[in-house]
Order: structure tokens, then sequence, then C-alpha cells
């Protein structure tokens, strides 16, 4: 599923990576305009980033089952086995986020979870990776009952991750740990806790899928200096091989400066200076 404003020759680069796939984009012009009609007051920037939502309405009849993926993610394995997974009675299947594993979890869990009648200590899931029984999801109204939820609340911490566990906090199906793996160490505080430290340790040292949630990306580590981030080199060695190199080098550059800058409120002033001179020259 793409937007408006993503360039053909983008398009046309990112499906010649897949040449034993055919690749088909839904194209979701209007989703600013259906977000923002419900629920505007909470989504935060990045509206594509609940694309997903419109998902298993928009593909066509015959297509029943989705796997969804977050953009930040590096796929390990073959996913024939996440395909095939049973879903039993359940729209989704996801992974307990070993960051913040319950609803009511301070800090990081849905934080009007009493409002909706929902129990502190449900699971809270990670939506980074997601299979959807598109049936399901189509029967239950899902992505109605997602924006409902989203116009009604107050507040979000995770945006359409708290609205995915809200709706569907009773009605998924739990998939292993090792198809989303947080990658950074902030975040797996409690894994141990979920699986055991054997099983934890296991699924950190070859999981299936790595998921780069949070602020820090492989993309902007300049190779993970402080060890951090697990599995970043491995990103970095293969989007170095790849067609959009030339961009992570682009992007590690103006990581290196924004950082510099950020160092020194000289040059902090100096940089707004130099915005607000450009801006006035428009």
């Amino acid at each position: 599923m793409s937007d408006s404003e993503l360039p053909t020759e983008d398009a046309l680069k990112f499906s010649s990576t897949l040449p034993m796939v055919t690749v088909h984009w839904i194209p979701i012009d209007d989703l600013e305009a259906r977000l923002n009609r419900t629920a505007s007051s909470v989504l935060g920037a990045h509206l594509i980033s609940y694309a997903y939502f419109f998902g298993p309405s928009s593909v066509p009849d015959d297509c029943r089952r989705l796997i969804y993926l977050d953009a930040d993610l590096l796929v390990r394995r073959d996913l024939h086995e996440l395909w095939t997974v049973d879903l039993a009675t359940f729209p989704i299947a996801a992974i307990q986020d070993a960051g913040c594993p319950w609803i009511g979890t301070p800090t990081s869990g849905l934080p009007d979870y009493h409002l909706h009648e929902i129990d502190a200590a449900s699971r809270y899931f990670n939506a980074g990776v997601l299979v959807i029984d598109v049936d399901e999801w189509r029967r239950a109204d899902s992505h109605t009952r997602l924006l409902s939820y989203l116009k009604t609340a107050t507040k979000t911490i995770y945006g359409d991750q708290d609205a995915m566990n809200a709706v569907f906090h009773d009605r998924w199906c739990p998939l292993h740990p090792t198809w989303n793996f947080l990658a950074s160490r902030n975040f797996t505080d409690h894994l141990p806790v979920l699986l055991g430290s054997t099983a934890a340790n296991e699924v950190a040292a070859d999981p299936s899928i790595v998921h780069f949630a949070g602020r820090l990306k492989p993309w902007s580590t300049l190779g993970n200096p402080e060890g951090n981030l697990r599995f970043a080199d491995e990103w970095l060695a293969i989007a170095g091989a790849g067609p959009y190199a030339d961009r992570l080098n682009q992007s590690t550059y103006h990581d290196r400066v924004k950082a510099t800058i950020g160092k020194s409120r000289l040059l902090r002033k100096a940089w707004y200076v130099r915005k607000e001179l450009k801006r006035f020259q428009r």
C-alpha cells in the first residue's frame, strides 16, 4: 500500500528488489482525509502508519490472509511458517510486546484502558508484525471500530498500536516471539519473564524477524557503536549492498551533522539562523 507521495521511480526500484514475486501497489490517496475526519487529535505526524487499517478492505475478495510488516524490520527467515499459522477464529495474530507486555504497564501501556473497561492484566501486543484473517477482520468491521476508538481517545502513546490493542485486546492469537524480536535492549526487559531465561536467550541469538522499534534505527546509528541496537550491522550490510545504498550514505551523513550540531549551543543557533535565512530568501 502506498500514498500519493511515493514517486514512481521508488515504486519501480522497490519492485525490482523482489524479482521472485509480483508486486501490486494499492493506492490510498485519501488516507489523510479518512483519518482526519475522525481522529485528527491523537494521530500524530506519521499518518502512513495507519494505512494497514484499510488493508483487509482494499485487497481482492479472493485474498483471505495478510501478513503486515512494519518498515523498520529485518526479515531473517522464510515467511511461509508465519503465513500458515493457525489463527483459529481470531482476526489477527501478533506477538506480546516485550517492552510493554500488559495493557496496564505503567508509562507505556494503553493510557485509557479503564475507560473502555479493559482489564489492566490483558496482554499488550506489538503491531509491527501481524497475521490478519481478512474475512474475520471484515466481518467485525474492524477498521471502523479502530477509527471510532481514535475518535474518542483522549491520548495515545503508540497511535495505531494503541488502537489495535483497544479493539482486539481479547481477540488476538499469540505468535512465537521469534517473529517480532525488538532489537533495542531498552525494549526487551520483560522477555525473560515471558519466556524464561533460556528461551529468551535463544530468541535473542537468532530471531526470525528483528524489529528496530523506537527512535534508534540502524540507518541512524553510524554502525551502532554502543551496541545497544542488536542486528544493526546485519541490516547495514544488507542495505549497503542494495539499490538504496546511496540514500543510506546520505542518511548517515545527515545524522552525523545533526548529532554534531546538537552538542553545541552555538552551532544550534547558527543552524537555526541558516534555516530562517533560507526561508526568508524563498
